[in-house]
């Protein structure tokens, strides 16, 4: 490749301006390094975090039964569930979550 050619890919896949002035080993090197790194900026971390309510989302009573959370279940009644990873894929459904 030629320095023009080196100069104008580094520009439209890195958005990158590099010195015309610098030798064409150097520049060389400076788009393998772009390129290397490239895959490794690419992998983003998902943030799959929800944000937990003070509120629960759901109660479960003394004999087992799985209702969506009111504001009038007490604590000595009821055991509240705060987020859905504490659920089976049918509790989700059933309270239309």
């Amino acid at each position: 490749m030629t320095k023009d050619e080196l100069l104008k890919v580094a520009k439209e896949e890195f958005n990158v301006a590099l010195n015309p002035k610098e030798k064409l080993v150097d520049l060389e090197a400076k788009l393998s390094s772009l390129e290397s790194n490239k895959g490794a900026k690419e992998v983003k971390v998902k943030n799959t975090k929800e944000p937990v309510s003070k509120d629960p989302i759901a109660s479960k009573g003394e004999h087992g039964k799985l209702v969506a959370w009111h504001p009038n279940h007490r604590a000595e009644f009821w055991q509240f569930i705060y987020d859905k990873k504490h659920l089976t894929d049918e509790e989700v459904e059933s309270l239309g979550l």
